[in-house]
């Protein structure tokens, strides 16, 4: 009389593969989200900037007049104390209307999606990705 042997559970190579497709998926996963939260900071790094000149701008007591683009790391001419990051590129432009200055900024971080303007004391957010 012939015993049957019944195999149970998994072979080496069926758990081998599946680890293996666990790897790849997590890997595309991964990538993903490290995308999306990277042009999240890139983001937040434009709007700073935008957000720490436009202070320093309107805090200006001279009658300076100017219009001129930065692109950081560094110094704003015209404006102390003002920085531009790294990347970051602003348009700004000081103008006397009236008896008031109008101070308009425009940033936008190099491989960001939103570009940032602030005007009249009010900061503002356009995005084609968003």
């Amino acid at each position: 009389m012939q015993v049957e042997r019944r195999q149970r559970g998994f072979t080496f190579i069926e758990i081998v593969v599946v680890v293996a497709m666990i790897l790849v998926l997590g890997a595309i996963a991964f990538t993903f989200f490290m995308g999306v939260y990277s042009t999240r900071v890139l983001n937040t790094v434009a709007m700073t900037d935008v957000a720490n000149v436009a202070k320093a701008m309107e805090a200006i007591s001279d009658s300076a007049q100017f219009e001129m683009t930065v692109t950081g790391p560094g110094p704003v001419p015209s404006v102390p104390g003002a920085r531009v990051s790294k990347g970051t590129t602003l348009f700004l432009r000081r103008l006397l209307q009236g008896r008031d200055y109008d101070v308009y900024i425009r940033g936008t971080y190099q491989g960001g999606s939103v570009t940032y303007y602030f005007q009249n004391g009010t900061l503002y957010a356009d995005s084609e990705a968003l």
